[in-house]
């Protein structure tokens, strides 16, 4: 379970480098205009869906029985991986 709860802090430590990620998007879209700052918007508010799953995933792993913790650990790798393609999608538009 050690090893669970290191994953768990590992993954939170993500999100949080993710935040101001995030954070420096919404800045740009702030400075964008006209229908590149709503492509912007758009893109953080579902950026901001999946982040959301990850850590409802990052919070079901954490009160996991030990039978069902490898496909939620499984699962929730596979949405940090899909948050961040996502994310390097919208920096690609804008950037």
């Amino acid at each position: 379970m050690e090893d669970l709860r290191l994953y768990c802090d590992e993954m939170a430590a993500q999100l949080k480098d993710w935040e101001a990620k995030f954070e420096r998007l919404k800045v740009k879209a702030r400075s964008a205009e006209g229908e590149t700052e709503l492509e912007m918007k758009d893109e953080i508010n579902f950026l901001n869906l999946k982040k959301g799953a990850v850590e409802g995933k990052l919070r079901d792993l954490r009160i996991a029985s030990d039978e069902t913790c490898q496909l939620l650990q499984e699962d929730l790798k596979e949405a940090m991986t899909d948050l961040e393609k996502s994310f390097q999608d919208a920096m690609s538009k804008f950037w």
